[in-house]
């Protein structure tokens, strides 16, 4: 379980395996019919565009391929920012739009019973190495610290 827990795993899965997943999301989405791949289309490009505003252009890793293609393509369109720049309210409506797309995006794929067990066991792992335990992913940390945001703190870029 250790690797699992590992920031490696964590670059591999959702900088090169995610990508896949949700570029399929809009291709099956089409199969079902044409306008529920018009609004996965626009889900995908929507929650992609706010991820990279909100968490990739304040991550750690900007600019690196630690975080996989996001890290490199966010570079192109936005400038890097202080990770606490977002308040914690924003970070936790961040959090449920990406709950929000993990169930979206298994509601696809249970259209395609042969998918659809690889996609919900990705996204369980997901959940053990991101969501659960609030690590590595963008600003998740920031959601266990303290309540108080009105504490000045000096960023040093």
């Amino acid at each position: 379980m250790n690797i699992i827990k590992s920031r490696r795993f964590f670059s591999l899965w959702f900088g090169i395996g995610i990508p896949p997943f949700l570029i399929g999301t809009i291709y099956f989405s089409f199969l079902i019919s044409f306008l529920h791949g018009m609004v996965s289309a626009s889900i995908v490009v929507l929650w992609v565009f706010e991820t990279f505003s909100t968490t990739c252009r304040r991550c750690q890793f900007y600019g690196t391929m630690k975080c996989g293609l996001p890290s490199m393509i966010v570079p192109m369109i936005y400038e890097k920012k202080s990770p606490l720049s977002l308040s914690v309210s924003r970070v936790k409506i961040h959090y449920f739009l990406d709950v929000a797309m993990i169930v979206y995006v298994n509601f696809i794929y249970a259209h395609f019973p042969f998918l659809f067990p690889f996609v919900l066991i990705g996204s369980i792992v997901g959940w053990m190495i991101v969501f659960k335990n609030k690590r590595f992913h963008g600003l998740l940390w920031r959601l266990k610290e303290n309540k108080n945001e009105n504490i000045p703190i000096k960023i040093v870029d």
